[in-house]
């Protein structure tokens, strides 16, 4: 397996209009950008975060960022995407969690939205740092 892995700034950015991840810099997106490397590898995409990913409150799923991100992804690739995301999770829950499950599914991309739950319940900045460093080894290390 090869995968890609591109760790995502989500929700809505009110100074940019509608969400982060969709902002257009120059001619293409944030995603769009973070993840043309990636462009041959973008049949299974495999999506862990907290909230940011799961949207609770939002009127219906075409609000959810990911719903953008599989649909822009599926205009140009068939494209099979699933998430793992868990609402309240941080860093250290999408390592004992969201990952094993998220490895099993075999992905050529991983999404990742994660740290407002690490920074509203005071892990500090290392740790998570840390965190975050061993997501992306495992993930990379996967193939």
């Amino acid at each position: 397996m090869e995968a890609g892995v591109v760790v995502v700034a989500a929700g809505e950015g009110r100074r940019f209009g509608g969400p982060k991840a969709f902002v257009d810099l120059e001619g293409a997106s944030l995603l769009e950008r973070a993840a043309s490397p990636f462009a041959s590898f973008r049949d299974r995409v495999a999506v862990l975060g907290d909230s940011s990913v799961t949207a609770p409150g939002v009127s219906g799923p075409e609000e959810i960022w990911v719903t953008r991100v599989g649909a822009r992804l599926g205009e140009t690739h068939h494209v099979t995407l699933r998430s793992f995301a868990f609402s309240g999770s941080k860093a250290a829950d999408l390592i004992d969690n969201q990952l094993e499950p998220a490895l099993a599914f075999v992905p050529d991309l991983f999404l990742v939205a994660v740290g407002a739950n690490d920074a509203l319940r005071g892990v500090r900045l290392r740790s998570f740092e840390v965190r975050l460093d061993d997501l992306v080894s495992i993930m990379v290390e996967s193939g």
